[in-house]
């Protein structure tokens, strides 16, 4: 997937600052020094919730920031063809359905854009 340009350093220096530890054998963000493994799905989710709770924000999930990140993708004007290969669907109806919502909402923005193609604004 690729990185936003605003998002490149810091994943870059957290990267380095990472494999420049040598407890950390494989270099990786998510490792655990503590525990000496690497940091699963299940951790990350745990940990997620807590933060929740600690912030007093409703829980929903990790699977929302996924959906947040594709709300954003799509209202942003990123293809939807696009984001289907970005979130690993295997069919665009995937991504059209689960975010048909998203995509209806856009549709003034889509009208004002072809009035403006077309010369009528």
């Amino acid at each position: 997937m690729p990185i936003s340009k605003a998002l490149r350093p810091a994943l870059e220096e957290a990267l380095a600052a990472a494999a420049a530890k040598p407890e950390n054998p494989y270099g990786v963000l998510f490792y655990s020094t503590k525990r000496k493994t690497l940091i699963t799905t299940n951790s990350v989710s745990r940990q997620y919730k807590w933060v929740l709770r600690e912030a007093g924000i409703e829980e929903r999930g990790a699977h929302s920031l996924r959906h947040t990140f594709a709300t954003r993708c799509i209202e942003s004007g990123v293809p939807a063809v696009v984001l289907k290969n970005w979130l690993g669907h295997s069919d665009i109806h995937m991504t059209l359905d689960i975010y048909a919502d998203v995509f209806k909402e856009m549709h003034n923005d889509a009208i004002e854009k072809l009035d403006r193609y077309m010369g009528r604004e």
